[in-house]
């Protein structure tokens, strides 16, 4: 966190930590007990309440500034209400950051987000991950039915996913939620993973996400490496011309632009792949599930119609026996 409170006091940015559980009206007001969903009520609360901010960066807890040199002013696109970006190891919308402008639009879209608390399949749901990929398919009139059945069966990563590239199917040639919605494309944003890279980085990096302690330096997924020789920031000098000497860099981690961005192309190419085959497989999944839903609805049908068969004869027999 100390990386972003000296880039804003350098940058003269406003750097705001809300802490919920040490105010009890915020309670009140979002009560949601997952906290993935809980954090954008607050948000839109914020937003409410602060009309003297125009914009708000909403960051997840384990990002950091890598690059002090960027301005945010950089991503904002002044027809955008809300800005989000794709992430590059998958083809998630993501949910831990976005570049959010204090519009009615925009208080009323993260409250119906968070409000997705209560309407979570009793599945491997994926939290806000995957709730933000509906609330677009609402925001452009596109019923959720179509996708839903693949969040309603979902029961790993694998799954979501291909609901997820369900949905992002769905969203490609509407332009409705796009009037004041978007999405950056997969390299082009204030943020991304920094694992992918094995922590290096260039000049046109300004975020890295990931920053996990229980992941830095070890054998596991996501799994990254301190950038920095040191994390000791001297915060009197944030406000100064001498506010970079806190980023004391590993040079082994610095790297030419060109070469992070053949990097990353290469794993967007098999990510984008990756997603054609996805959405195939819902396409193939969807279809399946409807010839199923197809065959009990028959097989009901046919069942009902057996049923009814003695039941006629007994009317039959009682009817004869009545006339004779």
């Amino acid at each position: 966190m100390e990386t972003f409170e000296c880039y804003c006091i350098y940058q003269r940015y406003e750097w705001v930590i809300i802490d919920v559980s040490q105010n009890d009206t915020l309670k009140l007001l979002c009560p949601h007990n997952e906290f993935f969903f809980q954090r954008h009520c607050v948000t839109a609360q914020f937003l409410q309440e602060n009309d003297n901010f125009d914009y708000v960066l909403f960051i997840d807890s384990d990002m950091g500034v890598i690059n002090p040199k960027k301005r945010i002013e950089e991503y904002i696109t002044d027809d955008k209400d809300i800005i989000f970006y794709n992430r590059i190891w998958n083809f998630e919308v993501m949910a831990g950051s976005y570049l959010a402008k204090n519009t009615k639009f925009v208080i009323n879209f993260l409250r119906m987000w968070a409000n997705y608390n209560y309407r979570l399949p009793h599945s491997f749901h994926g939290s806000d991950n995957a709730a933000i990929h509906t609330v677009l398919l609402h925001i452009a009139s596109i019923s959720v039915k179509h996708c839903e059945p693949l969040w309603n069966i979902s029961k790993n990563y694998n799954d979501l996913f291909i609901y997820e590239a369900c949905v992002r199917a769905q969203l490609e040639t509407n332009e409705k939620w796009k009037r004041k919605i978007s999405v950056l494309p997969k390299g082009k944003s204030w943020a991304r993973d920094g694992w992918l890279t094995n922590s290096k980085w260039s000049e046109e990096d300004f975020i890295f996400h990931g920053w996990q302690k229980r992941r830095l330096n070890k054998h596991i997924f996501a799994s990254w490496k301190l950038p920095f020789l040191s994390t000791k920031f001297n915060m009197s000098i944030c406000g100064t011309h001498n506010y970079i000497e806190n980023w004391k860099y590993n040079k082994s981690f610095v790297s030419e632009s060109n070469e992070i961005r053949t990097q990353l192309n290469r794993i967007i190419t098999l990510k984008d792949n990756e997603y054609y085959r996805k959405k195939k497989k819902a396409e193939n999944l969807l279809n399946n599930l409807m010839k199923n839903d197809l065959t009990w609805h028959y097989n009901s049908s046919i069942n009902s119609s057996l049923l009814e068969i003695p039941l006629n004869m007994q009317k039959q027999n009682l009817n004869s026996q009545i006339l004779v």
